[in-house]
């Protein structure tokens, strides 16, 4: 039967100190919110008092709405989990290294700017509403309260990854994403063909790929592995494509107008590459999420139910008033 989740729902129930009180939303400290658009006629968006009610349910369920929680591998008050920090830029491709974006060079400073939580829960519900709606996480004529319930539990497996042969998504997500940046750079200052290739090479893409169709499918072949196989071709096929047509565009005996022909071509496959580095991981919390709506039976990395968090979604519509 259809959307097992929604419909064994009511079974799970959330405590008092998981339910953000409304008086909570008056307060300075609370979230801002942000509209997000509705994706068409029959599926409803959101206000931003509706993500703002939201965003602060999800981090009272989370953290008690702790801004400076630090703990296995998640951080502030909506317990953001490392997999989407590294997805956003903020942490190399292991995990263990702040990069300095946006100022961000250590956990303390992340967990001192409740703006940037902020920023970043925004982010991250607007990227998970178009996903949800893709994969069907999110149908024609669901409620705002069902949306938004979604929408919570896409972001209770934020750090749901396929794993295989020691590489996760994140870590590929890290790699192509680093790719896209050199090739970018090499391309603007007009480098070598030979780096662009380098840049490629180094990204451990071309690697990744040769050792998954190495080993093949087998009986034993985890359903991770199965998964990531088709990712890891496709996002390294783009990546050799796109590389090859940036060393095409600065290959020295190319000139001209046709030199800026190639530049903008180079250009224009780097934002394909982009885009399909975006669709990895914000497709995977949506098609969690979805799982979740379909059978019901399906816990996050924590072993907490899907249900916890739909109703969290839910009780941010129907009880904070924000809908």
């Amino acid at each position: 039967m259809a959307d097992q989740g929604i419909l064994t729902s009511s079974r799970v129930t959330l405590t008092s100190s998981q339910k953000a009180p409304r008086e909570a939303l008056g307060l300075s400290s609370a979230p801002r919110g942000v509209a997000i658009k509705r994706a068409s006629q029959d599926i409803p968006g959101l206000l931003r008092s509706t993500t703002k009610a939201l965003m602060l349910e999800i981090a009272y369920v989370e953290t008690g709405n702790d801004s400076t929680y630090n703990q296995n591998d998640r951080y502030g008050r909506y317990a953001v989990h490392k997999n989407t920090l590294i997805n956003y830029g903020y942490l190399s491709d292991d995990g263990t290294t702040w990069l300095g974006q946006q100022g961000v060079s250590s956990a303390a400073t992340f967990i001192a700017s409740v703006n940037l939580q902020d920023r970043i829960m925004e982010r991250f519900l607007i990227e998970q509403y178009e996903a949800c709606v893709l994969v069907g996480a999110i149908k024609d004529n669901d409620s705002i309260a069902t949306v938004a319930g979604m929408l919570a539990v896409a972001y209770q497996f934020q750090d749901y990854t396929y794993s295989a042969n020691d590489y996760n998504t994140s870590y590929l997500v890290s790699r192509s994403a680093n790719l896209t940046v050199q090739l970018a750079n090499t391309l603007s200052y007009l480098g070598s063909a030979d780096t662009a290739y380098n840049h490629y090479v180094e990204s451990n893409i071309g690697d990744i790929a040769t050792e998954f169709r190495q080993k093949g499918i087998s009986s034993t072949t985890t359903i991770d592995q199965r998964r990531l196989i088709p990712i890891v071709d496709d996002i390294n096929a783009t990546s050799l494509k796109t590389t090859r047509i940036v060393q095409t565009a600065l290959y020295a005996n190319i000139e001209g107008a046709a030199k800026q022909r190639a530049i903008i071509d180079a250009r224009a496959n780097i934002s394909i590459l982009n885009y399909k580095i975006q669709q990895i991981y914000q497709n995977l919390p949506a098609n969690r999420a979805k799982d979740w709506r379909l059978l019901g039976d399906v816990n996050d990395s924590q072993g907490r139910q899907g249900a916890l968090f739909f109703n969290a979604g839910k009780y941010a519509i129907t009880n904070l008033n924000a809908g």
